[in-house]
């Protein structure tokens, strides 16, 4: 449910994690563990299939491999797609509308001025700041909510809030932005609302 982001996959660098193995197959890392007579420990919950992701990779992606044995290659290569296609759009925006996201203190500003009325474009800031600054890859309902509320006449509001941090529709500088903010911070430091 969370669009492109979500094809994307798990990353094998993030911040300060690194993955160094995320393309070995489970049966590869087992098989290599007891070849090599070492010990492991084993994450309980994973043969529990009361978690969705559990769930898909225990039971749902094991009968789609067996009905399309390619399955996982394609997954793969879907995965790889999106990445490409994310980073594309991620070059056209930053070379089209430069300067847009900046960052004032707590809050990271995103001037929608020249596309106020562009949803797809807001929606692409407001996902690529949500990614990058919290790790946040929000469900398209979610976004389908922001929008619900932006669209709404009013030049001050709360968009959406989160544990982590809050979206705000204002003015600053006679300019409409978006505002995210930490929710922590948001009491103590907050955009002067312009009317």
């Amino acid at each position: 449910g969370t669009g492109i982001a979500g094809l994307k996959g798990i990353p094998v660098h993030a911040n300060n994690i690194i993955r160094p193995i995320l393309f070995a197959e489970k049966n590869e890392i087992y098989s290599y563990l007891e070849r090599n007579n070492l010990a492991w420990r084993e994450d309980l919950s994973n043969n529990k299939n009361d978690y969705l992701r559990n769930y898909t990779r225990n039971i749902i992606l094991p009968e789609v491999c067996k009905r399309f044995p390619n399955a996982i290659d394609s997954l793969s290569h879907l995965s790889m797609h999106a990445i490409e296609n994310q980073t594309l759009l991620f070059q056209l925006t930053d070379s089209l509308y430069p300067d847009t996201v900046t960052k004032k203190g707590p809050e990271t500003i995103i001037d929608i001025s020249r596309f106020y009325d562009n949803i797809p474009l807001i929606k692409l800031f407001i996902s690529r700041v949500l990614s990058e600054n919290y790790g946040v890859k929000m469900k398209v309902s979610s976004y389908g909510e922001i929008i619900k509320r932006y669209s709404i006449n009013s030049s001050n509001m709360v968009l959406y809030k989160k544990e982590s941090f809050i979206i705000k529709k204002t003015i600053l500088d006679n300019k409409k932005i978006i505002s995210i903010t930490d929710k922590i911070e948001s009491d103590k430091h907050s955009v002067e609302w312009e009317y």
